[in-house]
């Protein structure tokens, strides 16, 4: 869905390149340094004594990417696995100092299992540019598509309520804020919440009926949806996040209320919650034939009642019925 943020769309997100992040290395505590600056003989070679002697630890903790993720200011909620391997870029004395440009990062969804990491290793031996390649060996858990529909299910339907959107900056949480559900593989089409901020902390959404209603299938779905809001003198709305809710941990206690929490993304950054409590009631087709066949029965005894009251009609009429 092109309009919705990668990271919400997928169970497994791999993001892996020329990320262009370098170190911002201290050979000395009072001596600041970062890659911009020119690299002089003596610090390239005391950089270059960490390396050999493989000090890796010393100088990656002033590695620009690391800091970034620590921080939440740059790919949120992605993982790298373990680097012990030396920089992949300015392997070479040249202005700035070497660093690890080249990464693999990924990112799971909650209920996921996340992948298995082998090893992480840089090719050093692989001369074509002036990058090392990396490469990431790992086992990653999938699971064959079930089809979406079960005729034995006539209805798959989600039900909220205590919901809230939190942590929102204080401009944002004072805006006209609503829960958009864009159309997607569980929605036939999107719809629109009233407002939902603390204000309407215990009012309910609307129940959405899914577009599929397998159990099997929708253990593994994830429904897509997105925070807005409305300014009233611009006549526009605005993406204020966006995330995903999964239906798994509804579906281990079916027609019971589960609480969830959902962490909103906007451009790869943290922004807020989107929390409450939901439930998935399934309405199967056994209980809509039971429906049926009850109203059936009622309507077989109106018939029979009517039958004896026009032999009642016949005795006292002489057989005639008036």
């Amino acid at each position: 869905m092109p309009r919705l943020e990668l990271v919400s769309q997928f169970h497994h997100l791999f993001w892996m390149g020329d990320l262009n992040y370098r170190v911002n290395w201290q050979p000395l505590k009072d001596q600041k340094m970062n890659h911009k600056d020119n690299c002089e003989p003596h610090i390239f070679q005391a950089f270059e004594s960490y390396l050999h002697r493989k000090a890796l630890k010393v100088i990656f903790r002033d590695d620009q990417l690391r800091d970034a993720m620590a921080n939440s200011n740059a790919f949120f909620g992605f993982l790298e696995p373990n680097v012990q391997f030396p920089p992949t870029f300015k392997v070479d004395r040249a202005p700035g100092l070497p660093s690890w440009c080249d990464r693999i990062l990924y990112r799971s969804a909650t209920t996921a299992n996340p992948p298995k990491v082998h090893s992480y290793d840089a090719l050093a031996n692989v001369s074509y540019s002036d990058h090392k390649p990396v490469e990431l060996l790992l086992d990653l858990d999938i699971w064959e598509r079930p089809p979406g529909v079960d005729d034995s299910v006539d209805q798959a339907i989600v039900h909220f309520e205590d919901c809230s959107v939190d942590g929102l900056s204080p401009t944002m949480a004072a805006s006209d804020v609503y829960l958009h559900w864009p159309k997607q593989q569980l929605l036939e089409k999107s719809s629109n919440t009233c407002r939902i901020n603390k204000v309407s902390h215990s009012k309910r959404i609307e129940p959405l009926v899914l577009l599929r209603n397998s159990v099997t299938f929708l253990r593994q779905a994830l429904l897509l949806l997105e925070v807005r809001h409305h300014d009233h003198l611009a006549s526009r709305r605005f993406f204020m996040g966006q995330g995903y809710l999964s239906l798994a941990p509804a579906l281990e206690n079916i027609e019971k209320w589960t609480f969830f929490d959902v962490e909103l993304i906007l451009a790869g950054l943290y922004v807020g919650k989107f929390q409450g409590r939901y439930k998935v009631v399934i309405k199967k087709i056994s209980s809509i034939s039971c429906d049926t066949t009850e109203k059936d029965n009622l309507e077989l005894s109106d018939l029979t009642e009517t039958c004896r009251q026009i032999r009642q009609q016949r005795k006292l009429f002489g057989g005639k019925v008036l």
